[in-house]
């Protein structure tokens, strides 16, 4: 906390001071969060903003010990605000000649019983939520560190994985297939940062910038989300 103090002094002198640590699980983002903060930095001189990779559940951790103070995360439960951006479903990647291919849907349930690759293994990952919520155990018998790795696995016949839509579109997905799940469920892709209170000027002057310049393609079809939520 003695960043914050030391961030508020400074802006009740007048000056612009402080460090802002922004973060994205998803790599579709990180083009707009790059040109955001270019331009921040650009009218903002003496703030420094520095970028963090990590899981949702690495940066909630963060977020809890205010080790950062914007990041683009899956929904969780917490005392932090989140502002909402889209739902994204969880795709299942199996390899091409896996017989659901010619169905064009893959049974959560299958997850059982066919050999699964399980990405960040004992984190509370949206794939662990989506089976815990389903009542189902996957038959994990592969772990794997990150999703380029496991594509690899899926391509090589090793199993079957559980991943988020959004991912789908930043990678090359040559030789495996991409099939909705049955039931399909969804996941709450945003913004979380530090309740108001808990933020520093500089942190607080980035969200808003970052707000007033989020691109449309990046929000809820139906939201117009321009504001701090918490639920």
């Amino acid at each position: 906390m003695g960043r914050l103090y030391d961030e508020r002094c400074a802006a009740i002198r007048g000056l612009e001071s402080g460090v802002i640590r922004v973060g994205s699980v998803y790599s579709a983002y990180y083009d707009w969060l790059a040109r955001t903060m270019a331009r921040f930095s650009a009218q903002h001189l003496g703030i420094e903003v520095s970028f963090l990779h990590g899981s949702s559940s690495e940066f909630y951790a963060r977020l809890s010990e205010h080790e950062i103070d914007f990041c683009i995360v899956s929904r969780r439960e917490g005392d932090y605000d989140f502002i909402p951006l889209r739902k994204d479903p969880l795709m299942a990647w199996v390899p091409v000649d896996h017989p659901r291919v010619r169905d064009g849907v893959y049974p959560l349930s299958d997850f059982e019983t066919d050999p699964y690759i399980d990405i960040y293994p004992g984190q509370e990952t949206d794939n662990a939520l989506a089976f815990r919520t389903n009542g189902l155990t996957p038959h994990g018998q592969f772990l794997s560190v990150d999703v380029r790795s496991t594509k690899a696995m899926v391509a090589a016949g090793l199993g079957v994985s559980l991943n988020n839509a959004i991912l789908s579109h930043e990678m090359d997905l040559s030789g495996i297939a991409v099939l909705p799940t049955e039931p399909l469920y969804e996941v709450e892709i945003g913004i979380a940062a530090p309740r108001k209170e808990n933020r520093s000027p500089a942190a607080e002057q980035f969200l808003n910038y970052a707000l007033k310049n989020l691109p449309t393609m990046l929000l809820f079809s139906d939201s117009g989300a321009t504001k701090l939520s918490s639920r």
